[in-house]
């Protein structure tokens, strides 16, 4: 199960008015910025390129998939749009990088007609393939190089070879964001009644469920009771609950969840440190690249970033490291002009 985690609330309380699309405002020790100005993303995922080393994000933006530096901000490359019509009501619910082969799966959902909804894989190259018509699906991330997608209220698995989907879980509710970590699965949970979670589903867990697909076996969708409980979101109905969910490096778990009761946002940490304020009637979607946490509101413009400023002693000792370099340097100078 997954222990010793550092947990950072990133708390999206609804604004019963009309819509605020305030970014988040950091607290103390937190900075923020705003990066890929100039458009608005449905959906998103920043990575770093293992050859190169850089940063790219692909996010679908202006009607297509494109790719962006992240240290530039240019543009670098489109995937262009699937042939399907998915109708006007269709947006996107997902980008995800598979760093394994370099394609983007991304999912559309239609809040008219779901019977469209669709998940595609998309080659470097442009090319778009259907995977499947997985209905309201919200979330995909890659455990290794196998796809797990969080639709309804259910984690499925996509084969990769047909495109079938088994349930690995089900919580009974709506969808929330999933991600992986070190440890296995991180995945939230929405409109349980009462209390919802931020659970765990272990390495152990998953590997059992992989090799009983590869054996062709059977296997009885995991419940809430059978995940690790990382962190509860209490609240008095059952309106909301978790939405994004991401996991630093360093193991750090973040995610942001709305009551739809209050008008304050708030992000904290696990010690109630006040991190950022804002008024956001929605739910928030995370990234997490290198400390730093990205997120999105609704047709905001460019992607959000929160991150942590270095403490005081950080500073210190680069100025410490830097003055020893100096005077070591000065020393070096002055004995070569005396000989």
């Amino acid at each position: 199960m997954l222990r010793g985690t550092k947990i950072i609330v990133f708390m999206v309380a609804a604004l019963l008015a009309a819509s605020a699309q305030g970014a988040i405002t950091p607290g103390a020790g937190y900075t923020g910025s705003t990066v890929l100005t100039g458009r608005s993303f449905g959906a998103f995922d920043i990575y770093t390129d293992a050859g190169s080393g850089s940063s790219y994000a692909y996010g679908w933006t202006g009607g297509a998939l494109k790719q962006y530096s992240m240290s530039s901000g240019a543009e670098t490359g489109n995937l262009g749009a699937p042939d399907a019509d998915l109708g006007s009501a269709a947006s996107p619910s997902f980008v995800s990088y598979n760093p394994s082969d370099g394609s983007v799966w991304v999912g559309f959902t239609n809040w008219q007609n779901p019977a469209i909804d669709r998940i595609y894989k998309v080659s470097s190259s442009g090319e778009w393939t259907q995977v499947n018509s997985l209905t309201n699906n919200y979330s995909l991330a890659f455990y290794n190089t196998e796809a797990f997608v969080m639709a309804g209220n259910t984690v499925y698995w996509i084969d990769g070879e047909t495109g079938s989907t088994t349930a690995f879980a089900q919580f009974g509710t709506n969808s929330a964001q999933l991600t992986f970590g070190d440890s296995g699965m991180v995945v939230g949970t929405y409109g349980l009644t009462g209390d919802n979670y931020i659970l765990g589903y272990s390495n152990a867990q998953l590997n059992s469920f992989l090799q009983t697909m590869e054996l062709g076996g059977t296997w009885t969708p995991l419940l809430v009771g059978d995940g690790d409980i990382l962190e509860t979101y209490s609240m008095t109905g059952n309106n909301g609950g978790i939405g994004g969910v991401a996991v630093g490096e360093d193991g750090t778990i973040y995610y942001s969840g709305n009551d739809y009761s209050t008008y304050e946002t708030l992000i904290t940490d696990s010690d109630g440190n006040v991190i950022g304020t804002a008024l956001y009637d929605g739910i928030v979607y995370l990234d997490e690249l290198d400390g730093k946490l990205y997120y999105t509101t609704w047709s905001q413009d460019g992607i959000s970033v929160l991150e942590a400023v270095p403490e005081p002693s950080v500073y210190a000792l680069a100025g410490g490291i830097f003055m020893l370099a100096f005077s070591l340097y000065y020393r070096r100078r002055v004995t070569r002009l005396r000989e």
